[in-house]
């Protein structure tokens, strides 16, 4: 009793210290994945684990106790439903908080109200007494699950406390409504099953199909047929990039299936990455599987940001899919977690002030309905603005297709064609592989890889920019195509179409603010004035055109075409995907655009919200087609704006006496970051796109390396891509800039930029087409030109100092010999001493890890293996002077704040350390024991690394020193480390 109480009283207390709690989510989640879980919350978690919630459960003792006319087939049916299931984990839920005495006669109502449809004919009263003890039956074997799950998650009480405070309190809030809904149940049980598989088969049916471009028409085909399954990675919290990982294990850890996603998880991607169709076929997956009952949300069509999702489902089974349910039905298949939400598109809502309110909304709902499978899609710019709460929501980002799903995707799409000539269609898959080999940055995309798809069955090129890309979509959809299927007989004057669906574009966002539909007569009210200025002679020829055009599109056109007929009967047209949408609004706007001032004035909201990044990035190249340097002007604009609207804030809070105040100020400095560096990004991807003068990409290049010292270096993460367009003229700025600012005494910040030009490597798994090898290389050599420098600004910086000088290379080789006996002690134990990372998610924690990720890095080009090669034949050579000394090491203070888990990496490490020379393969069994135990002590290893370890270095040491250490090591005779019974060394 005081257990549930104390917690109730401490929900408001929970909810007001959400900040406080993140810290233990990102702890939970890392001792989950230690365990082997993986990305998971603890729903997730509690599925994993085998109990009465999972359908493994047999009640059987209580055979004696059941009334006359039930049959233990029928308990045993009743244990394999949904809505048993449900009972089970608010058992669970009850046995976690110790709150049976509470929640014992509500578990027995939710039991009573649940088994009634399964046991027709029994009154409540005569199947009462035996509910009664099945109730009981059930909380021991909850008890059971309940202690599974605190052992899984560990032995730390704050772990229980987050676990408790916000998830369990959610449940148990849910139990008194859950029971009231089966209680306003209307229909009988049979009933709501049947609707309930009917739904599912009606879902199925609607949603298994994908559109395929073909010749002049639209087809459709199978998903199995077309889809290719994306690459899910999860991503770091903190900058929403890819987890810098070292390893190919870490990696593939890191990914998930599409159909395996978290309970609530976000879902992030680029434009045309393919969010909206893998979350479909997540859905269609669902239902064809009998695993949920999906429903798709499309946010951009939802009237109000704050909506009753029970209302809008059951308007949308009533319009989409003709089934009329009462409303309890669907709060009951909310409440007993066999629905599956899709909310689509958070991005597409066009203000931000919206867009956070439908984003509480959802957050809402997961609380309100805790086990709901809830999947969120969003565009990765723009997402920061409306963020949902990352201790409820995991959050996932599409990678981009490597060359494997490329050529999966080419040889499908290919295959759903028709052979045109005298090549099959897999020769013209192959051809096409071929001469796509360099354009990795277009065709990675999934969307574009389509577009250029069609392009090259038709015209066999393939155009290098998105506006040109775009435009050549427009002429062969539009005009080629058609005539090469005798459709029409003459070419039209693709110039003024395009023109016309510009207008149309900008007509359309226009009227998208005021609802109206976009019908044929306002198409044609519209665009008869603008033709008539745009040279038709007169109001008949202008109108005879635009029902022309309409015509062309009708039926079969992939970029505009029609789409149904509103309430009184007229045609209502739209653009086939937002895309297209956005080539011809940029259009428009570039024909009625004066300067590149007022179009980097047009384009700022659109920076600031995160929004449109494909218009933006079209504007500019159509600007620059049209004038000299367009492009460089507009980006100067852009960081003119940047620098007036949102200038870098000054992080120094010291001045500021009160800690309330300086709270205020800090969170409001990491707002001004969060924004600047999104506008920064949106204005770099801009510049990828055009020619850029040397002066704007210094320009854009300063104001990148500027938020290297506040740890934003997202900006920064593009600009070293090496699929930058740029990239050879960023890599020689970039090194001039990176001189100035590490060489530079007065600047206070030149430690973080020395940090960030040693360690930049470690973007490498956080960019979507690889760092540039060059960069990382050329960073690293500002750093070697500097070494007198560096030891100088190090010298007094204590162990991050003597971490910085190992890492970029500055200690001699005899660094470990010289010295007393002591001195190389304490250095070697210093390897493993943790210190805080300058810039978050950039960088190791320790020198020791650092050895292990520079030899195990996945791209080979950006690791700084000599560097840590260096330090190993360091550390060999202290050997040969002094010893194999370290047994019973007093350990570093901060060791335990370190993540050890070494795991898959310390494979990789070992695999690849055979062919290195013997003195390194000596130096990295001294550092490797370390590790070793280390893992042991704070991350639970097994011993699998300890024995591994044993097994190459037998093979791979060769010195008298290194193979009796590695035998009293292996035995227990030695151990690097002392515990608590043993003295000091």
């Amino acid at each position: 009793m005081t257990g549930v109480v104390e917690t109730a009283l401490g929900r408001a207390a929970v909810q007001a210290s959400k900040p406080l709690l993140e810290p233990l989510l990102a702890k939970f989640k890392r001792n989950l994945a230690q365990r082997g879980y993986g990305p998971a919350d603890v729903l997730t978690l509690l599925e994993r684990i085998p109990g009465p919630h999972s359908a493994n459960y047999w009640p059987a003792s209580l055979l004696e106790l059941l009334p006359h006319g039930v049959t233990q087939r029928q308990v045993d049916a009743f244990t394999k439903t949904p809505e048993f299931a449900t009972c089970a984990r608010q058992a669970i839920a009850v046995a976690i908080m110790n709150a049976e005495p509470v929640y014992r006669n509500t578990i027995t109502t939710s039991l009573t109200l649940s088994i009634a449809p399964h046991v027709p004919g029994v009154s409540r009263e005569r199947i009462t007494p035996y509910v009664q003890a099945f109730a009981d039956h059930l909380l021991e074997a909850s008890r059971g699950v309940a202690r599974k799950l605190r052992d899984s998650i560990g032995n730390s009480q704050e772990l229980i406390t987050w676990a408790e405070s916000t998830i369990v309190s959610q449940t148990l809030a849910s139990i008194d409504k859950y029971a009231t809904t089966l209680v306003a149940q209307k229909e009988s049980h049979g009933d709501y099953r049947k609707w309930v598989d009917d739904y599912r088969k009606r879902f199925a049916e609607a949603h298994r199909m994908i559109d395929i471009p073909d010749l002049g028409t639209r087809r459709e085909v199978a998903y199995t047929e077309l889809f290719v399954e994306p690459t899910i990675r999860e991503i770091d919290s903190e900058t929403l990039l890819f987890r810098t990982t070292r390893s190919k294990a870490e990696l593939v850890a890191d990914e998930v299936g599409f159909t395996t996603l978290t309970r609530q998880a976000v879902l992030l991607g680029d434009p045309g990455a393919g969010k909206s169709t893998a979350s479909t076929i997540l859905a269609v997956t669902a239902a064809e599987t009998g695993q949920a009952v999906p429903f798709i949300v499309v946010l951009r069509h939802v009237g109000t940001p704050e909506f009753s999702i029970t209302g809008l489902l059951c308007d949308q089974l009533s319009t989409h899919h003709q089934v009329t349910v009462p409303r309890s039905s669907v709060e009951r298949l909310l409440h007993e977690g066999e629905a599956l939400l899709v909310f689509d598109g958070l991005d597409e809502i066009p203000r931000g002030a919206d867009r956070v309110r439908i984003a509480r909304t959802i957050e809402g709902i997961s609380r309100a309905y805790p086990y709901t499978r809830v999947v969120v899609t969003s565009r990765i710019i723009g997402y920061p603005i409306a963020r949902l709460n990352p201790a409820q929501f995991n959050e996932y980002a599409i990678c981009a297709f490597d060359r494997a799903q490329v050529d999966d995707y080419v040889d499908k799409w290919f295959r759903n064609q028709t052979a045109a000539g005298r090549w099959t269609t897999t020769e013209i898959a192959s051809r096409f592989k071929r001469e796509t080999a360099t354009l990795n940055d277009l065709v990675t995309n999934p969307l574009l890889l389509a577009f250029i798809c069609i392009l090259y069955r038709g015209r066999k090129t393939i155009p290098r920019t998105r506006a040109r890309l775009y435009s050549r979509c427009v002429e062969l959809l539009l005009g080629e195509w058609d005539k090469t299927r005798e459709i029409i007989d003459e070419v039209p004057d693709l110039e003024l179409l395009q023109i016309t669906l510009s207008r149309i574009a900008s007509l359309s966002s226009r009227l998208e603010k005021a609802s109206p539909r976009l019908t044929s007569r306002v198409i044609e009210e519209d665009l008869v004035p603008f033709l008539l200025q745009e040279g038709k002679g007169s109001a008949k020829s202008a109108a005879a055109f635009v029902r022309d055009l309409l015509a062309i599109c009708r039926g079969r056109a992939w970029i505009f075409t029609d789409v149904g007929l509103d309430v009184d009967h007229e045609e209502v047209f739209a653009f086939t995907h937002a895309s297209f949408r956005e080539y011809f609004e940029a259009l428009y706007l570039i024909r009625n655009c004066a300067n590149s001032a007022e179009l980097a004035e047009h384009l700022w909201p659109h920076a600031t919200s995160g929004r449109a990044e494909v218009y933006a990035q079209i504007c500019v190249s159509l600007h620059n087609i049209g004038n000299a340097a367009g492009g460089s002007e507009v980006v100067l604009s852009m960081l003119a704006a940047l620098e007036e609207k949102l200038p870098l804030p000054d992080p120094d809070l010291t001045k500021t006496s009160s800690g309330v105040e300086r709270e205020s100020l800090r969170e409001a400095f990491r707002r001004q970051t969060v924004l600047r560096e999104s506008v920064l990004m949106y204005v770099v991807k801009m510049s990828d796109c055009v020619p850029m003068s040397r002066a704007a990409l210094q320009q854009l290049l300063g104001y990148t390396v500027r938020q290297v010292p506040v740890g934003r270096v997202g900006a920064m993460s593009l600009v070293l891509e090496s699929s930058y367009h740029h990239k050879d003229v960023v890599i020689e700025l970039l090194g001039e800039l990176l001189r100035g600012s590490v060489g530079r005494e007065d600047d206070q910040d030149r430690l973080v930029y020395l940090w960030f030009a040693i360690h930049a490597g470690y973007l490498a798994d956080s960019v979507e087409d690889g760092l540039s090898t060059q960069a990382v290389k050329a960073l690293r050599a500002i750093v070697q030109e500097q070494l007198p420098f560096v030891e100088r600004l190090t010298a007094n910086r204590g162990e991050l100092g003597y971490a910085i000088r190992c890492q970029a290379g500055a200690l001699p080789e005899n660094a470990f010999a010289s010295g007393t006996v002591w001195s190389f002690v304490d250095k070697y134990t210093d390897l493993f001493q943790c210190f805080d990372q300058l810039i978050p998610s950039v960088g190791p924690q320790s020198v020791a890890t650092w050895v292990l990720d520079s030899l195990s890095m996945a791209d080979r080009g950006t690791a700084p293996v000599a560097a840590a090669m260096k330090l190993l034949r360091a550390v060999a050579t202290g050997v040969e002077q002094h010893g194999p000394v370290f047994e019973n090491l007093l350990m570093p203070t901060r060791a335990a704040t370190g993540n050890w888990d070494i795991g898959g990496q310390f494979e990789e490490v070992l695999e690849r350390s055979c062919g290195y020379p013997l003195a390194c393969r000596e130096g990295l069994l001294y550092l490797a024991t370390g590790c070793v135990e280390l893992a042991e002590l704070w991350q639970n290893d097994r011993g699998t690394s300890r024995e591994r370890l044993y097994e190459w270095a037998r093979v791979n040491t060769a010195s008298r020193h290194a193979v009796d250490y590695l035998e009293r090591w292996s035995t227990g005779a030695l151990t690097v480390w002392k515990t608590e019974s043993q003295g000091v060394s």
